[in-house]
């Protein structure tokens, strides 16, 4: 794709520090993915640029939102694109997108990634239009080992798909392009999901605010991919299938293993069946348990089947790269997590954060007395370890997902949680955030609260800095005007 078919796009040969762009190689709702030469090391990168297109534009060489009302959109967006660039740079294997490097510029922010030589699954699709089962277990297998160190890691991927798994030329082993995390996270707030969503491989929880996402939700578009391998067209997009359900019809998607398909056994036709049910519940609730579905260990079993249910049991990361938990028929793993992992955990409960300390601007830690779920615990000591490091949009963003499970668990939060939360956010730079914290603080522990005089102070410096911002801006914005007025 050449560079001018996106007018949004940077030119051919314009320098990102010591990249040279070469050509625009994708273009997403979430920003545009170029080829670009390495100068220094000489070699080939890909760099992915955060431009949302929903509420931002490039005026120049700079990037910004496209009107004062998406500021808040899209500097929370930046910072989730930041995350996850962190994220995916812990992780090193031969299956799974490396980055190299990460900056800002341009009033927005780079991802640079190795370049594969090769090209999209989509791609191969379009010209062969079928895989044998012995081409798409080469393909699935090793993408699964890359997967697994995902989720054990406690994050998802979010958005599999034929066109984010890209097939080298070299030997056509697959790798695995482009988590979807800070894109589901952004659609989340913004209320675009469906914008987000890959049709045909997102499941229902990802259209839903609240769709409680775990390492289901990779599989039901791993098995997608695979349908679409087998019978040369994607499924139906979930909602549909969700509302023909409803409605007493039959589901748009059929079942493989009773349509039957040349050249595939029928244990593999069973898993990818298992892994595209609609209701989270009746899927397999890890990889390990939809490969041994896939290679007939475990018979394929009816929704619900207790077996299956059983065979999930062994997860033990909570889903840092979004909403955590899992359905309700699976929330009893926690029962049986092998014994390393409730030691971790009951350690966890007795680290419980309430506020952070020593993570810099002034930001301190204490830990607050009672229960908490294994998750809940996770979640705030993810959060501590996170401002111990100075990273408070990890703390943010781990925060976040207590006050989503204390929601869900219907457990009540303490006032001391939403003013440590707002001095967070103040720290990560979410200044809206902080000032709806500060706010609720304010309200439900009044005068007589520990915090209070903290919680206004907290207030009218989210109020400076936003302000302080907009000015900024107003003031980036007509100078030019005024150079464009002057051109």
């Amino acid at each position: 794709m050449r560079n001018g078919e996106y007018q949004q796009a940077l030119p051919a040969g314009f320098e990102l520090r010591h990249y040279r762009l070469v050509e625009v190689l994708g273009v997403g709702g979430f920003g545009v993915t170029y080829l670009a030469e390495d100068t220094r090391l000489g070699r080939r990168v890909a760099i992915k640029e955060y431009l949302p297109n929903e509420f931002a534009v490039r005026s120049g060489d700079l990037v910004h939102p496209k009107s004062g009302s998406d500021r808040e959109d899209f500097e929370w967006g930046l910072g989730r694109f930041l995350e996850e660039a962190r994220t995916l740079a812990r992780f090193r294997h031969p299956h799974l997108v490396r980055v190299l490097d990460l900056f800002e510029t341009n009033r927005t922010a780079y991802i640079v990634m190795e370049y594969e030589d090769g090209e999209p699954l989509d791609r191969v699709l379009e010209q062969r239009g079928t895989l044998s089962e012995r081409q798409l277990r080469s393909l699935v297998e090793p993408i699964v080992a890359g997967l697994g160190e995902v989720h054990r890691a406690g994050y998802l991927h979010r958005d599999i798909k034929p066109s984010n798994v890209y097939v080298r030329r070299s030997d056509e082993s697959p790798v695995l392009l482009d988590f979807g995390s800070a894109r589901q996270a952004l659609g989340r707030k913004t209320k675009s999901l469906t914008a987000v969503a890959s049709a045909g491989y997102a499941p229902p929880e990802q259209y839903e605010s609240g769709g409680e996402q775990g390492p289901w939700t990779d599989i039901y578009a791993l098995s997608a991919l695979c349908y679409r391998a087998v019978t040369g067209a994607a499924p139906v997009e979930a909602p549909r299938r969700t509302n023909q359900l409803l409605q007493g019809r039959p589901d748009p998607v059929p079942r493989l293993a009773e349509r039957g398909a040349e050249g595939y056994s029928r244990s593999f036709l069973e898993a990818v069946d298992a892994g595209l049910q609609p209701i989270a519940s009746n899927r397999p609730g890890r990889l390990e348990e939809w490969t041994a579905l896939m290679s007939g260990a475990v018979p394929a079993g009816s929704p619900g089947n207790p077996d299956v249910a059983a065979a999930s049991a062994g997860g033990g990361a909570a889903w840092g790269g979004g909403p955590g938990g899992g359905p309700p028929s699976r929330r009893q793993w926690w029962a049986v997590v092998g014994v390393a992992a409730l030691v971790v955990m009951a350690l966890a409960m007795w680290r419980l954060v309430d506020s952070l300390s020593d993570g810099g601007d002034g930001v301190e830690v204490v830990r607050e007395e009672g229960e908490a779920s294994p998750a809940v615990a996770a979640f705030l000591l993810r959060a501590e370890e996170a401002v111990e490091a100075g990273d408070h949009l990890a703390a943010l963003a781990a925060l976040d997902e207590v006050l989503r499970l204390r929601t869900e668990e219907g457990v009540e939060t303490p006032d001391g949680f939403w003013y440590r939360h707002a001095e967070v956010a103040l720290a990560a730079g979410a200044h809206d955030r902080a000032r709806e914290s500060a706010t609720r603080y304010v309200e439900s522990a009044g005068r007589g609260g520990e915090h209070y005089d903290e919680a206004l102070a907290v207030l009218d410096e989210a109020h400076r800095r936003t302000a302080a911002a907009e000015r900024r801006a107003a003031a980036a914005a007509e100078a030019e005007r005024r150079a464009a007025a002057e051109a």
